[in-house]
């Protein structure tokens, strides 16, 4: 790619990141505004759910590859997906009323699994088979932040932190065995 091409990728990246982060400070300040989320810790959870996968795509289109573009976006969606699908059938309880918590009306038998994390981890878990385990290291820690912001913050058990991770694992793996391209580093 010619060097001024480039450039215009760095500057382009560059505003779609200021814009993003901008939105989940927004987002962050406003929650804690209207939720009276008072701990930073959980609040930082919060951003990295959204963050961890949206530096992962930012990835692919970096790297200029589009079928871990398309991918990624399958697999990130199915783990969404499947995750609140599980919450509304299994209506596990919160480890504590979180509605008296964050006064504020919310469902509290919706623990199982951890949406927080299945989210933070689609990133880290595609990274690692579409880029290599080295790769998705930074993912896998900053993931497991979220982990366990969420069991600090009180929302939820281990066991919901661990499937929901478990959960964007498996959706990945099955992602690139079903496209055939499972350690493929042909982008």
């Amino acid at each position: 790619m010619p060097g001024s091409q480039r450039s215009e990728q760095y500057k382009m990246m560059g505003g779609v990141l200021k814009c993003v982060m901008g939105c989940l400070l927004f987002v962050l300040n406003t929650e804690a505004l209207v939720y009276r989320v008072h701990d930073r810790f959980t609040q930082l959870g919060d951003v990295l759910q959204v963050a961890i996968p949206l530096m992962t795509y930012g990835k692919t289109v970096w790297l200029d590859d589009v079928s871990g573009q398309k991918l990624f976006l399958k697999t990130a969606l199915a783990t969404g997906l499947e995750t609140h699908l599980l919450k509304s059938v299994i209506k596990s309880k919160r480890p504590c009323d979180v509605c008296s918590i964050s006064n504020r009306s919310c469902v509290c038998y919706d623990s199982f699994p951890s949406g927080h994390t299945s989210f933070a981890f689609s990133g880290p878990s595609f990274e690692r088979y579409r880029y290599g385990f080295k790769a998705s290291i930074p993912g896998y820690l900053l993931a497991a932040l979220v982990g366990y912001s969420r069991v600090y913050g009180k929302y939820h058990y281990w066991r919901d932190v661990i499937a929901g991770a478990s959960l964007a694992e498996l959706n990945s793996y099955v992602g690139f065995r079903l496209s055939g391209i499972l350690n493929d580093k042909s982008y």
